[in-house]
């Protein structure tokens, strides 16, 4: 740590530069194949997406020059009709055979990699024996990852998926103890600095005069200024830094890995998702539109700012549902295994898809939300072992309560680990249905809000009910999922569905995915209030009333 540490940032500021998000109103239809190899996959080019969201990712010293990708795949997908094709990254797993390298300066994993409170290197044996975490607040590490992104803009992609942005203070026990590094620290100081002017440190954080916050020395020189590492071995919390005891704790903070605290509350959650993250997204905008005058899309696993979309990884011991509880992203039957599994499509994923769009609207207003089963997780692991017929009710319940709800759920064909891809489970046709349904529906997704209404319906059975709005056309969106669920779906008929409307309707379209074709209903008006008979409701409906 001799010498003085410069982030390469400048100044500490308030406020942030959020870039525009590039508009995504002609998506509609997402899925996630992910080639371990960096290459193509027939299941994109026969389903078709709009968008194929992470086609690959760089990994340790995989995809780190342009002959280990397949760019043509890119060119495939286009005369497909994928009009998006996104690669990708992780943020910060990084590996000791990835330096030295002859692309890059850095001769150690060490000089780029995560500390602990005691000033030892992080390695997350229970993950992978040789996994650190690069250092977003390094600009050495920073400028690896951009060096590393600009080979597959060059290559055609149309945008960036980063996995784990924030996973550099996830620590070796997850317990947060990471991010100590010489870059974060030196990062601590412009931040207190900055924060609480003219303090008297000694007093207010217990510093000592060998180891004082000063404002006329550099906020980089982890000697001559503050050194927080150093207090926390000194006060005997390096090894449990958010000790009750420790009043910088909680000015530091704590994050959950893809899923920042809104509102920039602390060190943690300021540097990682706005500076660090900031610099590197306007430094690879900046590239894709200066050398080839184009937007790059950007999104990472989670829920972050500055994104043009939120790629939302669902997987176990999340925080998502109502009070911070687990979401069962996959819900199965008593007695299921990750090895045997039948779907509870009585269970509705409404509260917990609705925390999600909420919290994004904190981070990043107006951007989509995708949703995609996560892998390897348990939840990945009860899909795949379910009965086929169990794994398209899944989409058919859960794929609608997202798109219902103001979400988007990308369609699962391959991930990375051997898994069997949709073709080999049979789902493809199954796929391709559906995501014609959604295609050819897609203004029912698009330029919505949350209705500030209710509706009731006949139905003494589970069914989740959302309402939006749109403008243009005027009209009142009524969506109903049906959760009554026994190994399959029982199907209802002669639903009446009574929803408030500002007036009477001048048209009802019924749309749904298990149906050949819309059909035209008709609707009463009194009081204030449409009532409409829905003939069927196997999985889900849409009624319209135009006014």
């Amino acid at each position: 740590m001799d010498g003085v540490v410069d982030v390469g940032l400048g100044p500490w500021t308030a406020t942030v530069d959020a870039a525009v998000p590039v508009a995504l109103d002609d998506i509609t239809v997402y899925a996630f194949s992910q080639s371990g190899d960096n290459q193509g996959d027939p299941q994109v080019l026969a389903l078709a997406p709009d968008m194929t969201m992470r086609q690959w990712q760089r990994w340790d010293t995989s995809g780190r020059t342009a002959a280990e990708f397949d760019f043509g795949a890119i060119t495939d997908a286009r005369a497909a009709g994928v009009k998006l094709f996104i690669g990708g990254t992780t943020a910060t797993a990084v590996f000791s055979d990835e330096f030295p390298n002859a692309q890059f300066p850095a001769t150690h994993v060490d000089d780029v990699a995560t500390r602990d409170a005691t000033g030892a290197p992080v390695i997350h044996a229970k993950i992978l024996p040789d996994l650190h975490r690069g250092s977003l607040a390094n600009p050495t590490f920073r400028a690896y990852l951009l060096q590393l992104c600009e080979l597959q803009i060059d290559g055609g992609v149309d945008g960036l998926y980063f996995d784990e942005v924030n996973q550099d203070y996830q620590g070796a026990n997850f317990d947060g103890n990471e991010g100590f590094d010489a870059a974060h620290l030196a990062d601590f100081n412009a931040y207190l600095l900055w924060r609480f002017p003219g303090v008297d440190y000694a007093a207010t954080f217990g510093m000592t005069p060998d180891n004082l916050l000063k404002a006329d020395a550099p906020s980089g020189d982890l000697t001559a200024n503050f050194n927080y590492q150093k207090y926390l071995v000194a006060h005997g919390w390096a090894t449990t830094p958010f000790a009750a005891a420790n009043p910088l704790a909680r000015v530091w903070g704590k994050t959950e890995g893809g899923r920042p605290t809104p509102g920039m509350p602390d060190f943690v959650n300021t540097a990682e998702p706005y500076r660090y993250w900031g610099a590197l997204t306007s430094a690879l905008r900046a590239y894709a539109r200066e050398k080839y005058g184009r937007s790059l899309i950007i999104t990472t696993n989670g829920l972050y700012p500055l994104v043009d979309f939120q790629g939302v990884g669902l997987y176990n011991f999340n925080h998502d549902d109502d009070g911070g509880a687990e979401a069962q992203y996959v819900p199965v039957t008593a007695g299921s295994t990750t090895s045997a599994a039948h779907l509870d499509g009585k269970r509705s994923l409404q509260r917990p898809f609705l925390n999600l769009k909420d919290r994004s609207q904190l981070l990043a207003p107006g951007v989509p939300v995708v949703l995609f089963i996560d892998w390897p997780t348990d939840f990945m692991s009860e899909y795949l072992h379910m009965p086929v017929s169990e794994q398209q009710d899944y989409w058919r319940i859960y794929g609608a309560e997202a798109y219902a709800n103001g979400l988007f759920f990308a369609f699962f064909l391959q991930d990375t680990v051997g898994d069997p891809t949709a073709t080999e489970l049979g789902l493809m046709p199954f796929f391709q249905g559906l995501a014609a349904y959604y295609r050819g529906h897609r203004t029912l997704y698009h330029g919505v809000t949350a209705a500030a209404a209710s509706a009731t319906t006949s139905l003494s059975t589970p069914v989740m009910v959302a309402i939006s709005d749109q403008a243009a056309p005027r009209r009142r969106l009524v969506h109903l999922v049906n959760h009554d669920y026994a190994a399959g779906l029982i199907q209802h008929e002669g639903i009446t569905v009574t929803v408030p409307l500002p007036a009477a309707p001048t048209s009802v379209t019924l749309a749904s995915p298990d149906l050949a074709a819309d059909l035209v209903l008709s609707a009463t008006y009194t009081d204030g209030a449409a009532t409409v008979t829905v003939p069927s409701l196997v999985a889900y409906d849409v009624v319209e009333l135009a006014y």
